[in-house]
């Protein structure tokens, strides 16, 4: 090797050196945080600085309590979800990734260590409002950029795996599954003229409680005379719930829904 050549390989060396040395000084640019018991300094990114709050139970265990959150000299208190505890040797860790595609990063924690399936708090910031906003307890999300759709999938048992698909309707996080059942309720409720008006023995109900983040879809059998129905006696012909916080489905209701649709 000439002289020349050495030079340049030494530039080169020294140069590629010191990116990775500053890459792992300047930790305000990584995405998230490790969590552990005795975690006591502040996780920051950017602009953003979290304390968390732990409340001591046990020698070997605390529970999380809170995220005190400084975003541009904005304070935000974000509460973990309920009777989340971590243990003397547990390792979680704290997310900045922005979840909901609008380039602002967003907020989560782990809330279960050592189990098969992890799932974490999330939070959405809202540029407009400058607040967090609470989305839900879910397993661990895979960002999908390319069609900003997120999934994740649960561990049933040795064998069973479930996944689910979300996408985005404003700052609400919408299972797949349950939208498109709700799309097709929504259908047959225009068609039938169903809401909340009674159609021969049929009565289709839509109730929304935000204090759950459910959505119930009911469809029942009109107990009366006029349909011959006997209360004591006469089953309940369809009735199904859509969980929209977590996609999960009870009852029968691509059944119920075909039904429905082929009724003239």
């Amino acid at each position: 090797m000439s002289i020349l050549n050495e030079k340049i390989f030494l530039i080169l060396f020294v140069f590629i050196f010191s990116s990775c040395s500053n890459a792992t000084e300047d930790n305000t640019t990584e995405t998230s945080c490790d969590l552990f018991f005795n975690t006591t300094t502040p996780c920051k990114y950017k602009n953003i600085s979290i304390n968390i709050s732990m409340e001591k139970i046990a020698d070997d265990e605390k529970l999380l309590k809170q995220l005190n959150v400084t975003n541009n000299d904005k304070k935000s208190t974000l509460l973990i979800s309920k009777d989340t505890s971590i243990l003397q040797g547990d390792k979680g860790f704290i997310s900045f990734i922005d979840i909901n595609f609008d380039s602002v990063p967003d907020i989560a924690i782990t809330t279960s260590f050592g189990l098969a399936n992890l799932y974490l708090d999330y939070w959405v910031y809202n540029a407009d409002k400058k607040e967090y906003v609470y989305i839900g307890n879910f397993p661990q999300f895979k960002i999908n950029r390319k069609n900003k759709s997120l999934s994740n999938t649960v561990k049933l048992n040795a064998e069973k795996y479930n996944k689910t698909l979300y996408h985005w309707e404003g700052f609400k996080l919408i299972s797949n599954s349950s939208h498109r059942l709700i799309t097709r309720a929504k259908k047959i409720t225009k068609k039938f003229k169903l809401t909340n008006i009674e159609l021969s023995c049929l009565n289709f109900v839509v109730l929304e409680n935000q204090i759950k983040r459910k959505k119930v879809i009911d469809v029942h059998e009109k107990h009366n005379t006029l349909c011959g129905g006997d209360p004591e006696t006469s089953p309940r012909l369809f009735s199904i719930a859509i969980n929209e916080s977590n996609g999960e489905i009870w009852s029968d209701a691509k059944s119920l829904l075909g039904q429905l649709e082929k009724l003239e």
